[in-house]
């Protein structure tokens, strides 16, 4: 599987779509796509350990979640499981590319920004990180706050009353 196909989720701009949409839970782990030969990667093309190998007829693109974040981090980084790594089990991967049945909550069709938002409530209340809104190959991911994952490349001391901060 190319990473050019790993379908990336927009955020949601807050208005009402038109058509129908698919409503999938979003969960807080670590996207793992198995690449023959090389096995699981992130979506940034990083290494993944401790993941069940890819087996005919599964999912080639997943979600991993192990019970948290922190652990599914620890579970999925860590290259040499200790006593105190999180076991990964099929049980904790979530098909994307074929949807497991457990993400799926159904559809909306043209949902109004009330739908939406109840939606995302309703995932919230249930402990889960957002939705996802799907149609066809066009993803929308709806969560109560947007972060972004960047890359640090430089820092530089503060001046002033910033002195002694970055």
């Amino acid at each position: 599987m190319a990473s050019n196909l790993i379908n990336r989720p927009r955020s949601w701009n807050g208005n009402p779509l038109a058509g129908e949409w698919l409503v999938t839970v979003k969960i807080d782990g670590v996207r793992a796509i198995w690449h023959d030969g090389l096995g699981w990667l992130s979506r940034a093309g990083k290494q993944l350990y401790n993941i069940p190998p890819w087996q005919q007829g599964n999912a080639r693109d997943c979600e991993v979640f192990v019970g948290t974040f922190r652990d599914t981090i620890r579970a999925t980084r860590t290259k040499l499981a200790k006593r105190y790594t999180p076991t990964i089990q099929p049980q904790h991967m979530y098909g994307l590319d074929q949807l497991d049945a457990r993400l799926n909550w159904g559809t909306l069709k043209s949902p109004s920004v009330t739908d939406i938002l109840a939606q995302l409530q309703r995932a919230n209340d249930l402990g889960h990180e957002g939705i996802v809104l799907r149609q066809a190959d066009c993803w929308i991911k709806v969560k109560p706050e947007e972060t972004h994952d960047v890359t640090i490349t430089g820092y530089a001391e503060g001046e002033g009353k910033r002195r002694g901060r970055l």
